[in-house]
């Protein structure tokens, strides 16, 4: 039997405030291009040649090692794209910052270990703005840290999504430790076929 290979990537989706998400999803509309194509994120596994069954096992069983995380979002900063061009603008993972660390390492783990770029560090974030232009980056999350936000945006799952040149869709949602009746962030708008550039962030 063939087994297909997809391009697959682990997000999760914070549960945020109706004030929160309106904020994020305003500063996004105006700076970020996949702003209408995916939901506000954290990208814990970057998309991926794999085989869609073993890495659904994988992740389901990485993730029972792992309670809901509250992680809060504090402060903007502008990244240089370590691998292709142009830049972004991230708000940083500040309490949380380790466990996503532990999270990431434990996903890169098992069937995804060869696909791990070790020399480059992994931030925890969210992207809200992205630009050719490093200074603007800069200008833009300078206008961000402005307004002194503080995010709660707890995570209490993940989703695997498929990435193509011109969708991206959710392929399973797996919650973290051994309780699945944890509920969704029900304001999530999750991708079901949008048309995407490939996510690289």
């Amino acid at each position: 039997m063939v087994k297909t290979v997809r391009m697959l990537a682990v997000v999760a989706y914070p549960v945020l405030s109706d004030d929160d998400r309106e904020w994020i999803a305003g500063v996004r509309s105006r700076h970020d291009p996949l702003a209408s194509r995916i939901p506000a994120h954290v990208t814990l596994v970057f998309p991926t040649e794999v085989v869609e069954e073993p890495l659904l096992a994988h992740v389901r069983s990485a993730l029972e090692l792992f309670e809901s995380i509250p992680i809060v979002l504090r402060r903007a900063v502008a990244f240089r794209d370590a691998i292709g061009s142009g830049c972004y603008v991230f708000l940083l993972v500040d309490e949380g910052h380790a466990e996503l660390l532990a999270v990431h390492d434990t996903l890169y783990g098992g069937v995804l270990t060869t696909h791990r770029h070790r020399d480059l560090p992994f931030v925890p974030h969210v992207t809200v703005g992205a630009h050719p232009d490093l200074a603007e980056c800069e200008r833009i999350a300078s206008q961000v840290n402005e307004e002194r936000r503080i995010v709660p945006a707890p995570i209490n799952r993940v989703d695997v999504i498929e990435v193509g040149e011109s969708m991206v869709r959710t392929v399973a949602e797996i919650p973290l430790g051994r309780g699945s009746d944890r509920p969704p962030n029900p304001a999530v708008r999750r991708t079901g076929g949008s048309p995407c550039s490939p996510l690289g962030r």
